[in-house]
């Protein structure tokens, strides 16, 4: 990574056993190795100012975003078109550096409350440090005559604890220039580690939909290429593929080798296959 400052540098002279010196130096940079390193220095010495080998950077220790929808009026109403209910909703986001946690939560004014909590060990830390302590401050506001929802409250409160300094709040409606310029990036990215970490394995039809396999079935894989919604089935002489595989088929009277994903695979025996054995083809390789 480039280096703090103006090239700013670290010099470390260590000293053997044997009373032996080795000189060594470096630039003072975010490298995670050093930022670990200068860390457990200033803990150790109990001197939190230390430059050490990562120039002390201020980063966001804690970054909270709570979230408030509430209708207008005091009581439940519903809408007659679609008889929706309104009611108090309430959100909380949390990113913690030091326990490596995300946290969402979901409270409603009927009780229900659902909540996920992810620990990703190093990546919580990481993603903060990306983001400046002064990102969420930076906010376009809405043109003076803009007009309120009539119904419905939509407000938030960014609270960001920083390493140095004291604490930023940021409140305002929940509307796209009432937000910080830097929400879009961020909430993106967040819906990331929701989903890539928030379901499991026991969630996935394709695994629990999926039968084994008998000694006297076929694997049958049903295919689509890019420029078709339309399926086309194939046999194969592999039964580990699964939905959303790219394999090569032949196409066509020559047998053209392309490329196509699978959407479903199913196992029949020879007599109950899905299409005359003596005219499918065959899948070519796994890509």
């Amino acid at each position: 990574m480039p280096p703090i400052g103006d090239g700013a540098m670290w010099n470390v002279t260590l000293t053997n056993t044997k009373g032996a010196e080795y000189k060594i130096s470096g630039y003072i940079c975010l490298d995670p190795q050093l930022v670990g390193l200068s860390e457990l220095i200033r803990k150790r010495l109990e001197c939190d100012y230390l430059f050490v080998f990562d120039g002390n950077p201020n980063y966001i220790f804690n970054l909270t975003i709570d979230y408030l929808s509430k209708p207008k009026r005091s009581t439940l109403y519903s809408k007659a078109d679609n008889n929706t209910k309104f009611s108090e909703c309430k959100e909380r986001l949390v990113l913690d550096r030091l326990s490596e946690t995300l946290e969402y939560t979901r409270e409603l004014s009927s009780g229900r409350k659902v909540k996920n909590t992810l620990y990703l060990k190093n990546e919580i830390s990481i993603f903060l440090e990306d983001i400046s302590v002064d990102e969420f401050s930076k906010i376009k506001s809405n043109h003076p005559d803009a007009i309120d929802d009539s119904e419905i409250i939509r407000e938030y409160a960014i609270t960001v604890v920083p390493k140095h300094g004291k604490n930023r709040v940021v409140t305002g409606t929940f509307d796209k220039n009432s937000l910080p310029e830097y929400w879009i990036e961020f909430i993106d990215r967040v819906r990331d580690f929701l989903t890539l970490y928030g379901f499991g394995e026991i969630f996935d039809e394709h695994l629990y939909l999926k039968e084994k396999r008998r000694k006297s079935d076929l694997t049958f894989c049903n295919v689509k290429f890019d420029n078709s919604d339309r399926t086309y089935c194939y046999l194969s002489d592999y039964d580990g593929y699964s939905t959303g595989d790219l394999v090569v088929v032949p196409v066509g009277p020559d047998n053209q080798e392309t490329l196509a994903t699978i959407t479903t695979v199913e196992f029949h025996t020879a007599e109950e296959a899905p299409y005359p054995l003596e005219k499918i083809k065959r899948i070519i390789q796994f890509n």
